[in-house]
């Protein structure tokens, strides 16, 4: 950032604004590994075995975690036991309510309704890569904020970019062909869903809007 424009938001807020390299070092990197691995499997898993067996392997996960942030939130020894050990894949926020059901939930939903395995695969890539791109660019790069919330604009049109490029990748390397309304309903989809989540968990929207998305188009 040039000095005259950090000059003038030390003026407004009275506090220096942090440098690229601190916004870059204020990602959650390894929850973001984290969660790019579990999109992954969760899209292999599907493809790879027939039905109904991811939709068992989803349902015994959510029971998993179900159990595990039941008997987290419910015991604060265990809780800040926990917290304090996983800390870099927890947000703040995290300590007092569930992570990992939401997205176990939506996997048992997807698995469970969408019959068509590349389709249910499909509706995990706005989540795998989508979501995860717009925390990223709208931690580090600078643009308008949305509302009262903490999306921003360039976080949004980056989650649309790579979620529209990841679709037409998945669908060109599985079916053969870029399929490309598909891909922009799954990537419209997916921005809306980041776009809405500041009060209901994106682990759980994202990957259901893309569902009802992906099953209208097809």
């Amino acid at each position: 950032m040039p000095p005259s424009e950090r000059a003038v938001d030390v003026i407004a807020t009275g506090v220096p604004s942090p440098s690229l390299w601190q916004r870059i070092a204020s990602v959650p990197w390894l929850r973001k590994v984290f969660h790019l691995l579990s999109g992954l499997y969760s899209m292999y898993m599907i493809l790879q075995y027939d039905r109904p067996w991811p939709l068992y392997q989803a349902i015994a996960w959510l029971a998993f975690w179900t159990l595990v942030e039941w008997w987290r939130l419910s015991n604060h020894r265990f809780n800040r036991s926990v917290f304090r050990t996983f800390r870099p894949f927890f947000r703040g926020e995290e300590r007092r309510r569930p992570v990992n059901v939401w997205f176990c939930a939506a996997a048992v939903l997807v698995t469970a309704f969408v019959h068509d395995p590349t389709l249910a695969a499909a509706c995990f890539i706005g989540w795998t890569f989508g979501d995860p791109t717009a925390e990223v660019v709208g931690r580090t790069v600078r643009s308008p904020r949305l509302g009262l919330g903490r999306k921003t604009v360039a976080g949004l049109v980056s989650c649309f970019t790579v979620t529209f490029v990841a679709y037409l990748l998945f669908f060109g390397l599985i079916e053969g062909g870029m399929w490309w309304w598909l891909s922009l309903a799954g990537a419209l989809a997916t921005t809306m869903a980041e776009a809405g989540s500041e009060r209901i968990s994106d682990n759980l929207t994202i990957p259901l809007a893309c569902a009802l998305a992906l099953s209208f188009f097809s």
